[in-house]
């Protein structure tokens, strides 16, 4: 009885509420016909439509899939920016602080010399349009890749130490690694105290130098909702920091004024002690080096593959161990400076094992 009343109604296979939906839309547009057109075209597409002229719109959408090479290919454009995106970046600067564009700004010119000339010529600060050229460089690489820039970090911190990571998966990491150079530009960024973070720019590039301030602050405003100032702390300061003493690099203080409350997970009141044998049986393949690159402690799985040789009270960590990637020297700086990297490190044994791991500071 129940199927034969089924029949009765006539359900086809299309949704009953789609078909009303689309009835009234109808109704609507029958008094424009000028908008029937459009109307067809569905609000989002995972395939971009050319406007009138054939042209492809700049701002992907937002349901464009995100892959590897499209987050490093935005860091990319953001922290190494062809010409044409300087430039305009930098016309958008000089229109911000009300500078008359006097000159025409050629491919092969020093832009911090541009820069200066036109600060000294209207009476601007000069770290002001320095700051000005990095956000509005940020906003114009947001208005291409929004969805990709929003997605990289959940805080500022996680979002300037994706950087490393992403660029060496790019042409200019994989360039370098060709070459064998230890001196890959990276960030590094730490906290400080509960409203400040460092950042490191270690072997820094001259343009990304310039706008390095701007593209931080425009990055905490607009993607995470949060006021900060960035300064680039002078030379006497990088004394603060023992470790990083060998590395060439530049260390900008970041204060947060102002953020977006949100939920942060209770510590607890007290710290619980594990016995070293319970986290060496836990952790197999860990080991711990201090400054002086002395094996504190390693894991049971490390110690099996070391069995054949004897491991003495303190070894060094070159006697035992060799870092593959990324390439840094074998020092407690140069693993600082890519703090934020996944290692690969070979065991110095007959078999030549290799593991993954990661750098982290105590």
């Amino acid at each position: 009885m129940f199927c034969t009343k089924l029949k009765d109604l006539k359900i086809t296979g299309e949704c009953p509420f789609s078909l009303l939906t689309q009835s009234h839309i109808a109704e609507e547009h029958k008094d424009c016909p000028e908008n029937s057109s459009r109307a067809a075209l569905p609000i989002c597409k995972e395939v971009h439509e050319k406007d009138a002229q054939g042209n492809l719109p700049q701002r992907k959408t937002s349901r464009s899939r995100v892959y590897l090479h499209t987050l490093t290919e935005s860091i990319c454009k953001l922290i190494f920016p062809e010409f044409e995106r300087l430039n305009l970046a930098l016309q958008r600067t000089l229109a911000k602080h009300r500078i008359k564009e006097s000159r025409i700004t050629g491919e092969a010119e020093d832009f911090e010399k541009i820069i200066s000339d036109y600060a000294n010529t209207a009476g601007v600060p000069v770290e002001s349009l320095q700051e000005s050229l990095g956000e509005e460089l940020f906003k114009i690489c947001y208005e291409e890749d929004e969805h990709i820039l929003g997605v990289i970090g959940g805080t500022l911190k996680d979002f300037l130490n994706s950087f490393t990571t992403l660029l060496k998966q790019s042409g200019h990491g994989q360039e370098a690694g060709k070459k064998d150079r230890l001196e890959d530009a990276s960030i590094l960024c730490l906290e400080k105290d509960q409203d400040f973070l460092n950042v490191y720019y270690f072997f820094p590039k001259k343009i990304t130098s310039l706008i390095l301030s701007g593209i931080i602050k425009a990055a905490a405003y607009i993607l995470y909702e949060t006021k900060v100032e960035v300064m680039l702390m002078p030379p006497c300061f990088h004394n603060d920091c023992p470790e990083f003493a060998n590395q060439p690099y530049l260390l900008y203080s970041i204060q947060v004024k102002s953020a977006k409350p949100s939920l942060s997970p209770c510590k607890p009141q007290s710290s619980l002690v594990i016995p070293a044998s319970v986290f060496c049986k836990t952790f197999p393949f860990h080991f711990m080096f201090d400054k002086d690159m002395s094996v504190l402690q390693i894991g049971n799985g490390i110690r099996r593959l070391l069995t054949r040789r004897e491991f003495q009270a303190k070894p060094n960590f070159e006697e035992y161990f060799e870092i593959l990637t990324p390439k840094v020297s074998c020092t407690f700086s140069g693993i600082m400076t890519m703090l934020n990297m996944q290692f690969t490190v070979r065991v110095r044994r007959w078999d030549n094992t290799d593991m993954k791991s990661s750098m982290v500071r105590d």
